[in-house]
């Protein structure tokens, strides 16, 4: 198993230690490589389901394999996530607050707008649309901004700086 490791490129590794070995693990701190290689190969894997999904007859089979897979990733999307915020010297409440703005988000564009369509008043409804873009762009802007920012030197509150584990010796043999 070891050695099949070896061959797969440094970023599929790095995404099995940090996202699937570590999937529930909420302490400690993540990288910012550690972040974004494990969100490609998400992406990667989701990509090549999503092409799967349109064979005729087989794709609904993929369409499947893509829910489980989509579901199998919240629990490791959630820990990884407060475990980045942790290497930026951030709680992993952030992600509470980040889940509430949202919901706040969506209730008010969704209010304005039926608001108006209950009316009859077509500017009301731009304006719940309008707050409905313009407040999940921002809300991805701060994310992004939590994701993209340095790691804080030398150790936080949350332990010592996280570290990419010498590839060579990596396994997944449980601990």
């Amino acid at each position: 198993m070891d050695n099949f490791l070896q061959k797969l490129p440094s970023f599929v590794r790095i995404w099995l230690f940090e996202y699937i070995k570590k999937f529930a693990t909420i302490q400690g701190r993540a990288t910012r490589a550690q972040y974004w290689y494990s969100a490609l190969c998400v992406f990667i894997v989701n990509a090549v389901l999503g092409i799967l999904g349109i064979i005729p007859f087989v794709g609904v089979l993929f369409d499947i394999i893509s829910f489980v897979f989509g579901l199998a990733c919240i629990v490791p999307n959630i820990t990884l996530t407060a475990r980045r915020l942790h290497d930026v010297g951030l709680s992993a409440l952030w992600i509470v607050w980040y889940i509430l703005a949202l919901v706040v988000i969506t209730v008010l564009g969704l209010i304005f707008t039926g608001i108006a369509a209950g009316a009859g008043l077509p500017g009301f409804a731009y304006l719940g649309i309008g707050i409905l873009v313009i407040g999940y762009i921002a809300s991805l802007v701060v994310w992004l901004v939590f994701m993209v920012k340095p790691s804080n030197e030398g150790a936080n509150k949350f332990g010592e700086p996280a570290e990419i584990k010498e590839l060579s010796s990596f396994s997944i043999k449980a601990e």
